[in-house]
């Protein structure tokens, strides 16, 4: 949920007893279309989870240590950047460019709050699959250190920068749809979370959100939920 949150939002919201405002309707189209377009980005994103997760010699703080070369105990964007610039993303061009605008987007979507890296749990969101099963055999692997400036197993490392790299993509690809949505005269983030929310539960679950989603025929998987 707190994808959904962060990119309809780009920040929480705490509520309050307050008289809910109407939006227009083209307002609600906008977003539910950015809903959809977020639910589909996450179908793929998480088919590539799926896909580093299959890879053998796959280890969640191998790959987070891998990009953190500096060894800070976190990822900040320039490395994200230096990493996909130097990967074995590719067998005929390790070249692939990313800005560092695009990188600190990631950043912002992944870290706590208030923070301008990604430590390690929060790398984990990224990285792992929502299958249960396929989080369980991750996190009982045995943990490692790669030394530093050497590359994972090509396997491994072309896996894990093709999802960095699908990851800034897809929300590249979403940026269109929430700023279609800010220039509706009426949008507001607080406005749109109360719409979305009708039970006035004061928070977004998967059950108000396929409500919204249903005027429009859009349907939200539980994983982009």
């Amino acid at each position: 949920i707190n994808v959904v949150c962060l990119s309809i939002l780009q920040h929480q919201f705490t509520k309050v007893n307050l008289f809910k405002k109407m939006v227009s309707a083209e307002t609600e189209e906008k977003l539910c279309s950015l809903m959809l377009a977020i639910a589909e980005a996450e179908k793929e994103l998480e088919a590539t989870r799926s896909e580093l997760a299959e890879t053998y010699s796959f280890e969640p703080y191998a790959a987070f240590a891998r990009i953190d070369k500096h060894r800070m105990n976190f990822i900040s964007a320039l490395d994200i950047v230096n990493f996909l610039a130097y990967s074995f993303y590719s067998p005929r061009d390790n070249d692939v460019r990313v800005t560092e605008g695009e990188a600190n987007q990631q950043v912002f979507k992944y870290a706590a709050r208030m923070q301008t890296e990604i430590e390690y749990r929060a790398f984990l969101q990224l990285i792992l699959s929502y299958d249960a099963l396929q989080r369980f055999v991750a996190v009982q692997k045995l943990s490692y250190k790669p030394p530093k400036n050497t590359k994972l197993p090509q396997a491994f490392e072309r896996s894990l920068a093709k999802l960095i790299k699908k990851d800034i993509e897809l929300n590249n690809r979403l940026e269109g749809f929430r700023v279609a949505l800010k220039e509706c005269s009426d949008f507001d983030g607080f406005t749109v979370f109360t719409m979305i929310d009708k039970e006035d539960v004061n928070y977004l679950s998967e059950g108000n959100i396929r409500a919204v989603s249903y005027t429009h025929l859009t349907l939200p998987t539980i994983y982009s939920v």
